[in-house]
């Protein structure tokens, strides 16, 4: 068993029983079994008992909603119908909520601990160090609940789940949009996991709902990662970093829920068919590789051939922890992300063939260059000709068109004779007003010259995926 130590001087806030009055979850979908396998269910109470939702973060943890607590606690209830069935019940140390449960964020959430460790069910921990860099604004995320399929239905219990866009930060909580006019706010929805996906196809809890904006429209999400320290005065819950967020892996870091809506296994065993992932390597090399620092650009593939002026996503992969990591097109730098995960959504080439490299700035002060990559917006040019008599046919040069133009915008080949290209310009501190990039000096002391390697290239990163320039939204109605 894990050795657990419940701090149980932390447990001194235990919240009024939240109403019983269900508020309906408008245009979830019913999960399938073993889909988002880490949501549950708990009842807390004296004599009726709250239902709320919850969030295993640990084999042997789970997160919930503070209002939920007050009296006994029954069992976790893992599954997608908790009436009907089947289930899974895991019991807590305790059956008294303040002997089992701390408060680790007041107001907001609680941890309690099972008296057993779930071994075999699917591990989705939470997000931590570098992996944070995810949650921003309009990022997708996932909500689970088992509220109410509607106001006027009475249908709570069944795991539903809708997909929704982050529109808000702060250090604390996050606010979302649910899609299709979802919304979460009844008790069987309070508490329960907001999921994000990674790249490798893994999934981290983000955090879980807290409250929504007069219930209807705008989810309040309370983070997980702000009160990590806190919670692992219960036990150590990011097997891939150390308690200040950097990159540590243990033997433990990897094996991750690869299950989202398409479920995969029976709750018999704790869905432990679920698929898994490898070893993780989102902030570093994974657990036991020794392979040196590198960086390279992950997508497009060399020689892919793109739509002209039709926005690509370009994915960077990096192994080492970096300050930034720097896109050059050409040679030229246009534009620099400086949280993971690392790349562009949208970048737009016009026709022409491109030089594609990745520079990574290390926090160590070491610099890499990944492997260039070329692709083509439109069709590759033709391979060169290897016949002919002339000089000027031996096929050492492709054929140019002598059209006096740049084929890849703009006005000329090259750069004024006073023009530094020695740059990187954060593409990612564009402003609502500009309407694209806006140059920033690197602190560096790399020149901002973002506007001429565009003008040269013709080469649009159109609302690029962080714009850490854009003041954050507050979120109304929430304190803590």
């Amino acid at each position: 068993m894990l050795a657990l130590a419940l701090a149980l001087s932390m447990a001194t806030h235990v919240a009024d029983p939240i109403a019983d009055d269900p508020s309906p979850v408008i245009g979830g979908t019913d999960a399938q079994t073993c889909a988002w396998p880490t949501a549950g269910t708990i009842s807390v109470g004296v004599l009726f008992g709250v239902n709320c939702a919850a969030a295993v973060i640990h084999p042997q943890l789970i997160v919930t909603f503070d209002e939920c607590m007050g009296g006994f606690l029954d069992p976790l209830v893992l599954g997608e119908n908790v009436d009907a069935g089947p289930i899974q019940e895991l019991p807590f140390v305790s059956t008294v909520d303040y002997e089992a449960c701390a408060a680790v964020a007041s107001p907001g959430m609680y941890a309690c601990v099972l008296a057993e460790p779930a071994l075999d069910l699917p591990r989705t921990p939470p997000l931590a160090g570098c992996e944070t860099g995810i949650l921003e604004i309009g990022r997708e995320v996932v909500i689970v609940g088992f509220g109410a399929s509607a106001d006027d239905v009475s249908d709570e219990g069944i795991k539903r789940f809708t997909t929704a866009k982050i529109i808000g930060a702060s250090d604390t909580q996050f606010l979302v949009d649910p899609d299709d006019d979802a919304t979460t706010c009844g008790n069987m929805d309070l508490g329960g996991p907001v999921y994000v996906e990674l790249p490798d196809g893994s999934w981290r809890i983000a955090g879980i709902v807290t409250t929504t904006v007069d219930c209807e429209g705008n989810v309040a999400v309370k983070r997980i990662d702000r009160y990590l320290p806190a919670i692992e005065q219960l036990t150590d819950v990011t097997p891939c970093h150390d308690a200040d967020g950097n990159w540590a892996p243990t033997e433990e870091c990897g094996a991750f829920s690869l299950a989202g809506p398409q479920g995969e296994g029976t709750w018999d065993d704790l869905c432990a068919d679920t698929p898994r992932s490898g070893p993780s390597t989102t902030c570093g090399p994974a657990f036991g590789d020794d392979a040196a620092p590198s960086v390279r650009i992950a997508t497009p593939l060399a020689e892919t051939v793109i739509e002209p002026d039709v926005p690509i996503a370009i994915d960077i992969a990096v192994n080492f922890a970096v300050e930034d990591v720097t896109l050059h097109v050409d040679g030229l730098p246009v534009g620099a992300d400086t949280r993971w995960p690392y790349g562009f959504a949208s970048v737009a080439f016009p026709p022409g063939s491109y030089t594609l490299t990745a520079i990574a700035h290390g926090e160590d002060g070491t610099t890499l260059t990944s492997e260039a990559v070329v692709i083509h917006a439109g069709d590759p040019p033709p391979a060169p000709s290897t016949t002919g008599d002339d000089d000027d046919e031996t096929g050492d040069e492709p054929p140019v068109a002598d059209t006096g133009e740049d084929t890849r915008g703009g006005t000329s080949g090259e750069l004024p004779d006073d023009t530094t290209t020695d740059a990187v310009a954060d593409a990612e501190t564009d402003e609502a007003s500009s309407g694209g990039c806006q140059c920033a000096a690197d602190p560096t002391g790399r020149s901002p010259w973002l506007a001429w390697a565009m003008l040269l290239f013709g080469v649009v990163i159109g609302r690029i995926r962080r714009r850490r320039g854009a003041s954050r939204i507050g979120i109304a109605h929430v304190s803590g």
